[in-house]
């Protein structure tokens, strides 16, 4: 199955984690899974599993870390707000 992934201010594919949180805005992944992934297996396998997001959206919906995922299912994690 084919998802979408987006995590704004995160890049996954930076090496080191200054580098992911100076990301601005976000970036799509797409990723093609095996039938039963849930979110936290995306987490895992984008290699961020130390990141636990604050909000999970899946097609735009709450959704859970252990919610299981279709083909076509687009998801949004969202990580803690800072502010002064």
């Amino acid at each position: 199955m084919r998802i979408t992934v987006s995590v704004p201010g995160l890049n996954p594919s930076a090496d080191t984690a200054e580098e992911g949180a100076a990301a601005q805005g976000s970036e799509a992944t797409e990723l093609d899974l095996p039938e039963g992934t849930t979110v936290e297996d995306v987490i895992s396998q984008m290699g961020i599993s130390s990141y636990t997001p604050e909000m999970v959206l899946v097609n735009g919906d709450k959704a859970e870390l252990n919610t299981q995922l279709k083909d076509g299912d687009a998801i949004a994690l969202s990580g803690p707000m800072g502010g002064m």
